[in-house]
């Protein structure tokens, strides 16, 4: 357990028990929690006492909202408005981030660089967002994702090649 100084200190743990709860990273084992950090560094390593960082401080929900935002308004595609709906964004996202070792700038990076692909392409065939997350088991973006880290700053200029 962290040892607290002040009132400051108790609410700045609150606030990140309430994050790692929001991201589905605190779980009950027999009335205590345990933060799991099998894909998320709340915990520094250097540390047994719980320790965060202004860099490891993470709103899930602004995220989310950020993520969204990428996604033109009042565009379809098959019928359905490409920014998806929220919830579905939330839980699939809270998903993505358990499965996937990314980070949320990655993942923005990524949406960013599909969502202005699409745009060159008229929006023609673009995924809902909460698709593009994942669906059936298979994740486009998590495709995107590792392409930003496999090709850094070629990837940003849009360098990639399509066949």
């Amino acid at each position: 357990m962290k040892n607290l100084k002040n009132l400051e200190e108790l609410v700045d743990y609150l606030n990140f028990l309430t994050q790692a709860a929001n991201l589905g990273l605190v779980e009950k084992r027999d009335n205590t929690k345990n933060i799991s950090t099998k894909n998320w560094k709340f915990i520094s390593e250097e540390s047994i006492n719980i320790e965060i960082t202004e860099t490891e401080k993470f709103n899930f929900i602004t995220f989310v909202d950020d993520f969204r935002t990428l996604f033109p308004k009042g565009i379809m595609s098959g019928g359905y408005y490409v920014a998806g709906d929220k919830v579905s964004c939330k839980r699939k996202l809270k998903k993505f981030f358990q499965d996937y070792d990314y980070t949320p700038d990655i993942v923005l990076e990524a949406t960013n660089r599909y969502v202005t692909t699409m745009a060159k392409q008229d929006f023609k065939y673009m995924k809902l967002s909460h698709y593009f997350i994942s669906k059936d088991g298979i994740s486009t973006l998590a495709s995107e994702c590792e392409a930003v880290k496999v090709l850094g700053d070629e990837y940003k200029k849009g360098n990639s090649k399509t066949l």
